[in-house]
């Protein structure tokens, strides 16, 4: 949000994660009430110019996510959450990382069928950007599946900037996934465990949700390409170079029945 704080989510009164058909229907229902053509209201004209700025960022997909991303940043940067509470600390990776059905009610994509059962499978621990561990993962059958590329740095301004120059593909068995399907998550803070003691630094996340696989071995690979030479913080990954990091997941028989 360069320059200000105003929330845009909170200008609309949407929810975050309303979809787009929600925030249009906001936006109609705002102008009708405060336009200075028919409130007569000393504030009317401001109260317009904040509405009509907060819906060209918001209608536009683009423009959308990276307000999305700062917004999160912003949050972040201050020690607090989202809705100006001051943040507790950084939840340990183990509790953070462990599979985590979601109770009834969940909602990230339209695709994601309201209820279903969800499960986590991030890498145990955040993916260094100058190593490439492979992860692996056992998860029930005949649940959602949200699976997580973490890029961690050093702070928050250098995170959002180098997640910005990332190129990132996605496949699953060899097959590409859908960008439709994916969500950024973060900036969070976190703590990396290393040899002299932990390091702290911020996490972004792309996460994506897919359907139930078939009982077996998976394999689900991000490749991560550089336009340009990028800086985590503590290392540089330079122009033209690729970071390929693959998550090994084996799915049990379909539990749906049970």
């Amino acid at each position: 949000m360069p320059g200000h704080t105003r929330d845009y989510y909170k200008v609309l009164q949407v929810d975050p994660e309303a979809d787009p058909e929600v925030i249009a229907a906001a936006y109609r229902r705002l102008s009708l009430k405060y336009h200075p053509d028919t409130n007569p209201a000393a504030d009317a004209t401001r109260r317009m110019q904040e509405i009509n700025e907060a819906y060209d960022v918001l209608k536009d997909p683009a423009k959308r996510a990276d307000y999305d991303l700062a917004r999160r940043a912003q949050a972040s940067s201050y020690g607090r959450d989202e809705a100006g509470r001051r943040a507790e600390g950084p939840e340990p990776a183990a509790a953070r990382h462990a599979p985590n059905p979601v109770q009834p009610g969940f909602h990230a994509f339209r695709n994601v069928p309201r209820g279903a059962k969800t499960v986590k499978a991030f890498a145990a621990e955040p993916v260094y950007c100058h190593s490439n561990p492979p992860q692996e993962h056992v998860l029930p059958g005949g649940c959602w599946i949200d699976l997580g590329f973490e890029w961690v740095a050093r702070d928050v301004v250098t995170l959002t900037t180098t997640w910005r120059a990332l190129n990132i593909a996605v496949t699953v068995d060899g097959v590409p996934v859908s960008r439709s399907q994916w969500e950024v998550k973060g900036p969070n803070a976190i703590a990396l465990p290393g040899a002299q003691g932990p390091r702290y630094g911020y996490v972004v996340a792309d996460a994506l949700y897919l359907p139930a696989l078939p009982p077996g071995d998976h394999v689900v690979t991000w490749t991560v390409s550089f336009a340009r030479d990028v800086d985590d913080g503590w290392a540089l990954h330079p122009r033209g170079s690729e970071l390929v990091v693959t998550s090994l997941l084996h799915i049990g028989k379909d539990d749906r029945a049970g």
